[in-house]
């Protein structure tokens, strides 16, 4: 169970927000920083479409190689691993964080298939945020469908998970804004699923983020 816990300077690239070189409309092109951008998370984040379809996406926007995407996201684990250290991958929480300039945290499903309290969920997602050197969004889990997979019980708090972590003091990718995507199983997308979670919420997202921290228009 969730228990109480306690609570790099890039290199500069010059380049477009839009893509590289100036404005049509002559306006000076603006800073962007060389982004390292970490993943975490579960199955739903550790598939690689996630990660080389959010990287082609940067890169279309931004230009190759000016924000990179590593996941470091590990099948069948929990907030409570991924803060613990013990899901077989990552160091306790924050020293995954070394090396990035920015982190996604995709985590929820699993813990409310543990049957994990929504409320606790976000008190730990409240914690690693404050011990975050970097900025880091949170975002939602994919809402599951009553299968083989998923409880009616663990249904319901996956959605509860999700407006528990609506309230965190952290930028929110909200993955349940759009139309509901294909699932294989009830709990993981199809590969289109993915890919239309990344072109239509993910990465427009990451792409605000990083554009309005440079002062740039995404």
């Amino acid at each position: 169970m969730i228990r109480a816990a306690l609570p790099l300077l890039a290199t500069a690239v010059l380049t477009a927000c839009g893509g590289g070189g100036g404005g049509s409309d002559g306006a000076a092109p603006c800073v962007v920083q060389h982004e390292r951008l970490y993943l975490f998370g579960d199955s739903t984040t550790a598939d690689p479409i996630v990660s080389t379809t959010l990287q082609a996406d940067l890169d279309a926007h931004f230009g190759a190689g000016i924000v990179t995407v590593t996941s470091k996201a590990v099948g069948r684990t929990s907030l409570v691993q991924l803060h613990d250290g013990t899901d077989g991958l990552n160091a306790p929480w924050p020293a995954p964080l070394a090396g990035a300039t920015r982190a996604i945290i995709a985590h929820g499903i699993n813990d409310a298939r543990r049957l994990e309290r929504p409320e606790d969920v976000a008190a730990l997602y409240r914690v690693m945020l404050a011990a975050s050197p970097v900025p880091t969004m949170v975002q939602t889990p994919v809402q599951s469908q009553v299968s083989w997979l998923s409880t009616p019980e663990q249904t319901a708090l996956v959605a509860a998970t999700a407006q528990a972590m609506r309230s965190l003091p952290a930028p929110m990718i909200d993955v349940n804004a759009a139309k509901p995507v294909p699932m294989v199983d009830g709990v993981h997308p199809t590969a289109d699923g993915y890919r239309q979670l990344v072109h239509s919420i993910i990465a427009p997202r990451v792409i605000d983020a990083i554009a309005a921290q440079a002062g740039c228009a995404s």
